[in-house]
């Protein structure tokens, strides 16, 4: 093959940088045309509507197989929707401005998640493609577990939920440190020795609102501390949290605790 000389190759390469620079001028074109407040808007309905989703499902258990599939597609095609078009918000400023350019699109409770991901290097905006559907088909029955099974059934839902079962070790190590662990424990172990299912659910649940709404901030300190807060954080993102909140990582919660409920409870 005949190869280039200079001024071919030079003229290649500016061809490509200045096809590359136009693209770049057109996305931020068509993002500037994105209206914020309608954005806002779909954002705040998703927070309501992930809410709903969660209720209903941890109210309802266990809910049917058909009726967690339906769950598990509303979560996945309501988050990609958002996401591809988050993707359009992200042209328009530096993604970790925007508590500063559009607080309007964060969820007040989750918005201080945005310096964690700054800290970390991370885009609070997801991309579409690293969003997964949650599983919703239940496990098989098994003989009934000691409570020290059940107790590991729940740790092992609560880090799967997080992103962390990768570095399940290291997780728990950290876990185990964030005061009112001990107590959320003591609840669940509780629960379980009574047998009652309605007590289970809401010991169970109850832990997870607890490390979610008063601990994650300090279990997030601990774990970039052993250098993997990425982990938990990139999961974060792929559940919207900072703009919807905990809404469908709770959904993804819910399912799980659906999927094991006879193992818990039996």
């Amino acid at each position: 093959m005949k190869s280039l000389t200079r001024r071919q190759f030079a003229a290649i390469s500016i061809g490509s940088v200045t096809g590359l620079w136009a693209l770049f001028t057109l996305r931020r074109a068509w993002a500037q045309q994105v209206d914020l407040a309608k954005v806002a808007t779909l954002l705040q309905a998703d927070r309501d509507l992930s809410s709903t989703t969660y209720k209903s499902i941890r109210e309802s258990l266990p809910v049917s197989q058909e009726q967690a599939q339906t769950y598990s597609s509303l979560s996945f095609e309501t988050r990609v929707s958002r996401a591809e078009l988050l993707q359009q918000v992200a042209g328009l400023f530096d993604p970790f401005e925007v508590n500063a350019k559009a607080p309007e699109l964060l969820a007040p409770e989750t918005a201080y998640l945005i310096d964690h991901m700054r800290q970390a290097g991370i885009s609070p905006f997801p991309e579409p493609l690293d969003i997964t559907r949650d599983p919703f088909v239940p496990l098989p029955p098994l003989e009934p577990l000691p409570v020290e099974e059940k107790w590991r059934v729940v740790l092992d839902i609560v880090l799967d939920a997080l992103g962390l079962l990768p570095i399940k070790e290291i997780a728990l190590e950290v876990l185990v440190q964030v005061e009112g662990y001990s107590v959320q424990e003591a609840l669940v172990r509780d629960a379980f020795e009574k047998g009652d299912p309605e007590r289970i659910r809401d010991a169970i649940f109850g832990f997870m609102e607890w490390l979610l709404e008063k601990a994650l901030e300090p279990f997030l300190v601990k774990l970039a501390e052993r250098k993997v807060a990425k982990v938990l954080l990139r999961s974060l993102i792929v559940r919207l949290v900072p703009f919807v909140g905990w809404g469908w990582l709770l959904v993804a919660f819910a399912l799980s605790v659906n999927r094991h409920w006879d193992r818990l409870t039996k």
